[in-house]
């Protein structure tokens, strides 16, 4: 593993614990991605892989399509066998019935309440006001280390 890609594990690792501490209930892998400037794809395996030792669980929502409800969770499901894919459901919301397709599924991740304790969370602040720019550091060291390389 290259010292990059260390690098981006520790700090999606440190980014999930922030929001656990902080008390977040759920994320996707896309608001970890923009929020540390790290690739989507890399972050989505690192979640997998935090699920698989327990710190996160997965879940899957089924998201209203329509633009009034602004991404509307309909339903949240455990596993995606349970999701009714080519079933009709009704939005409560907007009142639309709409086909359930993969492209209205998020995978969101929950913090385990079990694995992240009071002594994980010490030193990290409650207070949105008072958040860490981790991702303007990601953004530095990343931009350090590509001239690092590229001057080698």
């Amino acid at each position: 593993m290259t010292s990059e890609m260390v690098f981006k594990k520790k700090s999606v690792d440190q980014y999930v614990r922030e929001l656990a501490c902080k008390g977040r209930k759920r994320f996707t892998a896309s608001f970890i991605s923009k929020n540390t400037d790290i690739e989507v794809d890399f972050v989505k395996e690192r979640l997998l892989q935090l699920s698989t030792d327990g710190q996160l669980i997965v879940n899957f929502e089924v998201i209203c399509p329509s633009s009034e409800c602004e991404y509307q969770t309909i339903e949240t499901y455990s596993s995606f066998n349970d999701i009714p894919i080519g079933e009709y459901i009704e939005c409560e919301d907007c009142g639309k019935e709409f086909l359930v397709t993969k492209e209205n599924i998020w995978i969101t991740f929950s913090p385990n309440a079990n694995y992240y304790d009071k002594e994980m969370c010490k030193g990290i602040e409650k207070d949105e006001k008072k958040k860490n720019p981790i991702h303007l550091l990601n953004k530095m060291v990343l931009q350090a280390m590509f001239i690092t390389t590229s001057i080698s």
